[in-house]
């Protein structure tokens, strides 16, 4: 979270320097003063996107329909005891990054709000920041379906344990990405792995 935070923080300072038109050692200087005090929009800026990383946002309302159900239905509780990191790991990888986002989500509205002929300097850049997200994800879901069926990246595997210790010991490996004859694991790297 404190590296997304900071991460924020820089882009802020640099937009917002190129936004005044300031250029070369100005620049640097807007930059260095942005980061060692960041105005309150910065800082708000910055830890809504360490939220939006680390899975940690608030829900929506579809997402908070969803967890009202499940505090409805006593029993259901125990068979999902955590609702929102789930819920937002699904709306980074499938709302965010795909063009499911123009149906359902804020990627929609985002982006219509930058299209629109007043959009302000900020509404244009979510926009592009949208649109760049749904093409990225799209593309690198393309791309990682190729490598599937391709074997070059392996999920759970075969639901039959037997089946599943077969191909361990031909060398396979669960939740990993083959290169050559070596398989590398990318479990654990969520969000985004998330997207794999």
């Amino acid at each position: 979270k404190v590296m997304a935070y900071r991460q924020k923080i820089y882009e802020e300072a640099y937009g917002t320097g190129v936004a005044k038109g300031y250029k070369g050692e100005r620049l640097a200087d807007h930059i260095a003063q942005y980061t060692l005090d960041p105005p309150t929009s910065g800082v708000e800026a910055a830890e809504a996107h360490g939220q939006y990383i680390t899975l940690q946002t608030k829900m929506d309302g579809a997402g908070q329909q969803l967890s009202s159900v499940r505090h409805k239905v006593p029993f259901l509780r125990y068979f999902v005891p955590f609702f929102n990191t789930p819920y937002n790991s699904f709306r980074y990888a499938f709302q965010d990054r795909t063009p499911l986002g123009l149906a359902f989500g804020e990627s929609s509205k985002i982006i219509k709000r930058g299209m629109q002929p007043n959009a302000s300097k900020s509404d244009i850049a979510a926009s592009n920041l949208a649109i760049a997200r749904m093409t990225m994800g799209t593309s690198m879901m393309i791309m990682v379906g190729q490598m599937v069926s391709n074997g070059e990246i392996t999920g759970a595997g075969p639901a039959d344990p037997k089946l599943r210790a077969t191909l361990r010991r031909q060398g396979w490996q669960p939740y990993s990405i083959k290169v050559g004859d070596t398989y590398y694991s990318y479990a654990g790297g969520e969000p985004v792995t998330s997207l794999i």
